[in-house]
């Protein structure tokens, strides 16, 4: 499957836009601000590993464009929160859906964009999601459901 631009799907200018600048947006946040595993007095491992991804808070745009983010940063909430309100996004403190889930793509190590079948106008499929997750935009790493 071809990869189609963004002008060519009639997408409304303000979507093609949010398409393009969210990941951009979302990475000028403060990257010194990370997770890491704590450990209880007895030295156990009191959480996940860093390398876990556990979505904290998320950003639903399945009406829209078929994607929701998930967020792995709770020190970020307000400014994910800012963002998905002034995107016109619906923003969550759970994880995104797994109904209807074809792939997800990490885009940066506390964000993963998920990609659905059924929603909106982009009805996505693996491969299309794949495509978008890797392409010259995004430069992701795309994962299966």
């Amino acid at each position: 499957m071809a990869l189609v631009s963004l002008d060519a799907m009639n997408l409304p200018r303000a979507l093609r836009v949010l398409v393009v600048l969210v990941p951009a947006l979302v990475a000028c946040g403060d990257k010194a601000k990370t997770t890491s595993a704590t450990t209880d007095a007895g030295g156990f491992d009191a959480g996940p590993p860093p390398s876990v991804f556990v979505a904290v808070h998320s950003c639903d745009w399945r009406s829209a464009a078929g994607t929701c983010t998930d967020f792995s940063n709770r020190a970020e909430l307000e400014l994910h929160k800012k963002m998905c309100d002034s995107f016109k996004g619906t923003f969550a403190e759970t994880p995104c859906p797994r109904e209807k889930l074809v792939g997800s793509c990490e885009v940066e190590k506390d964000e993963r964009k998920r990609y659905y079948e059924g929603e909106a106008a982009l009805n996505f499929t693996a491969q299309a999601a794949r495509e978008n997750c890797e392409s010259p935009h995004l430069k992701g790493k795309f994962t299966g459901p």
